[in-house]
């Protein structure tokens, strides 16, 4: 039996899948660049991906299902740095699932690869992962006000946020223990198993 929730590796089988959810209006709306993706552009961009794998890109899944992106991105070895970033592909997922996506991304991070520190972007309207980073207790470390320009003319707030390696054993236990007793020891399983077939940055 699969574990309930996890990370793997990107495969050829998420091409597609990666695409979709990410030009939906829902994911769109909180990303740093709102454009739409263009096919022939995510392929190429999809293509690199698997073959440079530069950044740690996975697919959280729930009971075998794929339903969200991990991702590690700038990643910086001799700093021991890298920037996070996650969202939820489905919608029709247990209540409480999407605030798991940023906790999987620090424990790749700090536990396998060792990371001295973490950072992300939240948009200032994305009041959803904002909320979430709260209730996780992540420590806000700044904001860029009116730092990007929409499509529309519309100027974002940018939010940031870091998470340092001496700070996640305990905010890691008191995320987990946030989450309801359905769902807490899923988390701590899937905040304490690697990812399988994993490569190396």
């Amino acid at each position: 039996m699969s574990q309930e929730l996890a990370l793997r590796p990107l495969l050829e089988e998420d091409r597609w899948r990666l695409r979709d959810w990410r030009n939906s209006e829902r994911v769109r709306a909180v990303s740093i660049d709102d454009a739409e993706i263009a096919t022939d552009a995510h392929s190429r961009w999809f293509d690199r991906v698997l073959e440079q794998r530069r950044d740690e890109i996975f697919v959280a899944q729930w009971q075998g299902r794929p339903v969200g992106v991990v991702q590690l991105e700038e990643y910086d070895r001799d700093g021991a740095i890298s920037s996070w970033g996650c969202h939820l592909g489905e919608t029709d997922v247990p209540p409480g699932l999407g605030a798991t996506l940023p906790l999987l991304a620090l424990a790749h991070g700090f536990e396998t690869l060792g990371l001295r520190r973490m950072h992300a972007k939240v948009l200032g309207h994305n009041n959803t992962m904002r909320s979430i980073h709260r209730r996780l207790a992540l420590p806000q470390e700044g904001v860029l006000r009116h730092h990007l320009r929409r499509g529309d003319g519309t100027e974002v707030d940018v939010y940031l946020y870091g998470v340092l390696a001496s700070e996640w054993p305990e905010l890691r236990e008191k995320a987990v223990a946030m989450f309801p007793s359905s769902l807490s020891e899923t988390v701590r399983t899937a905040l304490t198993t690697p990812v399988s077939d994993t490569f190396t940055l």
